[in-house]
């Protein structure tokens, strides 16, 4: 409970605090969006679904923290403090800065969640019995600002629905480590609860460039093809695999897992597994 607090007490202030993860020394990319637009078909939830949402995000949120106290669940430190703050009150307090055109910053704060779904996935990997101190599960980003990590609703709340993943069960999901990458991708597919997912696999290149000579997972031979479905279908994805054991072993894993419904797969970034949790009635 005094780390809870302790955590709190420095997500309040807002320190800039990052903690490097126990088992890598890679550098990890973020990229987070600065800036994007309200979706006006987003609707905002009811106060029962609030309610309901703040008591599933605590609940959540408890098993995090017992898992990061545990050494199965490895996190940045502002991702830690702000599980922290949903381990209390059900969400946590997004702090953004806007300047307008003479250059006054103003401090809007948005109450962010994970979305149902969301929750009950990181809830399936953190109770895990694939994941322990040896062999943790490493979260790369979680809740940002913008895109599926933080959908803005119209009321000015936070919708996290997507995280990213870089090692499980002790696998590093890395473009540099692919036959790792297999195993811990496929594990992953295999320990998703029911709903609807969109998966982001590693890939050759940099944020900027494409590697296609390196190509493992999907192929990318232009920047932007990069975060696109070459098909848009999960058969025709998978297809597209190039390395057939990869093939194999995602097909097989998907097979297994008759409760997970994969919509497509694109190529992301080289370092993680990208997982959304597609909301009810959209198609991604």
């Amino acid at each position: 409970m005094k780390k809870i607090f302790a955590l709190l007490f420095m997500a309040m202030v807002n320190l800039p605090l990052l903690s490097p993860f126990a088992l890598s020394t890679e550098e990890i990319e973020f990229n987070d969006i600065q800036s994007i637009e309200i979706n006006e078909e987003t609707n905002n939830l009811s106060l029962y679904e609030t309610n309901e949402l703040q008591k599933y995000n605590r609940k959540v949120a408890q098993n995090m923290l017992n898992a990061i106290d545990e050494k199965k669940l490895n996190v940045y430190k502002h991702t830690e403090m702000q599980i922290a703050q949903i381990a209390a009150q059900g969400y946590f307090n997004f702090n953004k800065v806007k300047k307008d055109s003479l250059g006054n910053e103003t401090t809007i704060s948005h109450k962010t969640y994970g979305s149902n779904d969301l929750m009950k996935m990181l809830d399936s990997l953190v109770l895990s019995y694939d994941i322990g101190p040896e062999k943790p599960l490493t979260i790369s980003s979680l809740f940002r600002f913008g895109g599926n990590h933080g959908e803005l609703q119209m009321n000015g709340d936070l919708i996290g629905r997507a995280v990213d993943i870089y090692t499980y069960a002790g696998s590093r999901i890395h473009i540099k480590h692919p036959d790792e990458a297999i195993l811990g991708i496929a594990k992953i597919i295999e320990k998703l609860p029911h709903s609807r997912y969109t998966i982001g696999l590693p890939r050759a290149g940099t944020e900027y460039t494409v590697d296609p000579i390196n190509d493992f997972f999907l192929p990318v031979n232009k920047i932007t093809q990069n975060r696109m479905s070459p098909t848009g279908t999960i058969k025709g994805d998978l297809e597209r695999l190039k390395n057939p054991d990869a093939k194999f072993r995602l097909s097989e894993a998907m097979t297994s897992n008759s409760q997970a419904s994969i919509l497509f797969m694109f190529p992301d970034a080289p370092d993680h597994i990208h997982i959304k949790a597609v909301e009810d009635g959209k198609i991604q």
